[in-house]
């Protein structure tokens, strides 16, 4: 009978009903017994009937103690089937949860016997080997994989039998679905305290492996990379100790690694140069951003160099570290210094030159002055005439040749000033048209020996302006003589004045003219600068033109811009800032 059918045979029985039916049996015995002795008669007849009464009541109450004694041995034994449906009805809910919690834990978990066989295994290892549990159960390890793991799954298992303690590993499976697992083996005991299996939880750990191997791979390319790098490389705690150093450093400080790490800068050298590297260390600290300086560590061998210190962040953005890029710079630094050097002493250099020239304007403008006005005294034949035609012609040549110089030398002297800053403008209001025509007559006579036609067109109403009228005439000379030097006979010259986008004045010299190469045209404003064609060359020039015109409008504040194209012609574009207009001559009267 199971323990399923007890209650439906006593379910019915009532503990109390059978007491009551025990004692009225007793009761009525007793009765019998009475009613004996009160109908027995006297003499032997009576004695008999006494006796066959005592017997009737002991057997009524040997039969009421046995019937009670029934009565409680009943009542015991149901109450101990009742708790053994109870214990077992809990075994097998305790048996449900425990197998629902295998099945649906997201993990793997098994239980084996002694002999290293599979005894229970939940859903979690069926889905992460590639197997039902029918191929699972009763199979040891070795069965079900060929990989280096199955060594160490033995070795657990045989660790827990030895020792009794769990026992924890990494075990790798190439052949069995989660390439890693962290598995934990314990040991499963009886009530009695006996080791009768060995319970095991492995958890997946393929993808923390596969970073951690990953890290370790990126570890090993920087490491490597720190080791092999033609720079110094660093890496420094927040108290600005080296951490990490490449090769270079122990080759710049001419110190191993070992004596580095763990050190300072300025624990290792007492140079200059250790106290910049703290400094900057600091400061990458307290502002969490990149700096950048020369070092220069006196008396090394590599005595100068770039460093970049950076902050090195963890995942949450806290500072962890300070990292070091430097690059030696000392030939750069040396060639540096060198060329600084030769720029100064050239820069002397110029300044005596041009100091020079400057000083010597009035020494060299005397004699070209006496030679320009006596050979046009000569020419005019102002004290009578010349003994021969010829010397007409030389006085003439003399002439020409004395003013050609002196443009030349006013232009050297102009630049020189100009280079050593004593030029100093005269400043005064000056009449726009006027100033345009006066240069365009100066110019006149040779465009019209060249065959060149020159117009001007000048915009109506357009206010003084206040500028160096000679510097000005001479910015717009300069430009009117090169567009007759380089324009064709039968070609046009034009020039035009008005107002520029600024509001300022904008004076425009176009020519017909050979026109300039685009790649000609940035240095055009270097002294002494020539277009290499052959016909500038065959009229020849200092190349100080444009390049002085620049500088004269610049001290004006104004600015000079050029656009040609070859075999088209050029504009020469000059401007006065708007500042310079005098809209009312008198109110500057007297400043002037």
């Amino acid at each position: 009978m199971s323990t399923q059918d007890v209650p439906r045979v006593f379910g019915r029985q009532r503990p109390p009903i059978l007491t009551i039916v025990v004692i009225l049996i007793g009761g009525l015995l007793s009765l019998l017994a009475f009613h004996i002795v009160r109908t027995s008669g006297a003499d032997a007849g009576r004695t008999e009937q006494i006796w066959l009464a005592a017997i009737v009541m002991a057997c009524g109450i040997v039969l009421t103690l046995a019937l009670a004694h029934s009565v409680r041995s009943s009542t015991r034994l149901r109450a101990a089937l009742e708790e053994q449906r109870r214990s077992e009805q809990a075994l097998r809910v305790s048996e449900a949860r425990f197998r629902s919690f295998m099945d649906n834990a997201p993990f793997s978990m098994l239980v084996k016997d002694l002999d290293g066989r599979y005894v229970m295994v939940n859903r979690g290892i069926e889905a992460n080997w590639g197997k039902s549990s029918e191929e699972i159960l009763g199979r040891r390890i070795g069965d079900l994989s060929g990989s280096a793991g199955v060594g160490v799954v033995d070795a657990m298992d045989r660790e827990v039998i030895e020792t009794g303690r769990a026992v924890a590993r990494e075990v790798h499976f190439s052949d069995l679905g989660e390439e890693w697992s962290y598995e934990v083996k314990f040991p499963i005991r009886d009530v009695d305290g006996r080791l009768i299996a060995i319970g095991g939880v492995a958890v997946d750990i393929s993808d923390r492996k596969q970073t951690e191997m990953m890290l370790r791979t990126s570890e090993a390319r920087f490491r490597s990379f720190m080791e092999n790098a033609p720079v110094e490389m660093v890496v420094k705690d927040l108290e600005g100790r080296y951490l990490m150093v490449s090769r270079a450093v122990e080759e710049i400080w001419d110190r191993a690694a070992e004596e580095l790490l763990g050190r300072k800068a300025g624990d290792i050298s007492e140079s200059a140069g250790a106290t910049v590297v703290e400094a900057m260390d600091r400061e990458v600290i307290e502002t969490g951003r990149s700096v950048a300086r020369e070092i220069h560590f006196p008396g090394w061998r590599n005595e100068w160099a770039y460093g970049v210190k950076f902050p090195i962040r963890d995942a949450t953005g806290t500072l962890v570290a300070i990292g070091s890029v430097v690059l030696n710079i000392t030939d750069k630094k040396r060639t540096e210094l060198e060329l600084l050097r030769a720029k100064e002493e050239a820069e002397r250099a110029n300044r005596a030159k041009s100091e020079f020239l400057a000083n010597m304007s009035h020494e060299l403008r005397t004699p070209l002055n006496a030679i320009i006005g006596f050979s046009e005294i000569i020419s005019k034949q102002l004290f009578g005439p010349l003994g021969s035609p010829r010397y007409l012609d030389y006085s003439r040549d003399i002439y020409a040749s004395g003013e050609h110089l002196l443009g030349i030398v006013n232009s050297i002297l102009d630049t020189s000033k100009i280079e050593a800053g004593s030029f100093v403008l005269s400043e005064g209001p000056c009449d726009v048209l006027e100033l345009i025509e006066s240069a365009t007559r100066m110019i006149e006579a040779r465009a019209v020996q060249a065959s060149i036609t020159v117009e001007q067109q000048v915009a109506a109403n357009l206010p003084p302006i206040i500028v160096d009228e000679r510097i000005s005439k001479q910015i717009l000379l300069n430009l009117l003589s090169n567009a007759v030097k380089f324009t064709p006979a039968g070609g046009k010259i034009a020039v035009t004045a008005g107002y520029s986008e600024d509001g300022g004045l904008l004076v425009q010299v176009s020519d017909t003219g050979i026109g300039i190469a685009p790649e000609d045209l940035a240095r055009l404003f270097d002294r002494f600068a020539q277009v290499d064609t052959s016909y500038a060359r065959r009229h020849g020039g200092t190349g100080l033109g444009l390049h002085l015109t620049k500088k004269l409008i610049e001290l004006h504040g104004g600015t000079i811009r050029l656009e040609s194209a070859v075999r088209v012609g050029t504009t020469a574009s000059v401007t006065w800032p708007p500042e310079r207009w005098c809209a009312d001559l008198q109110a500057h009267s007297g400043h002037w």
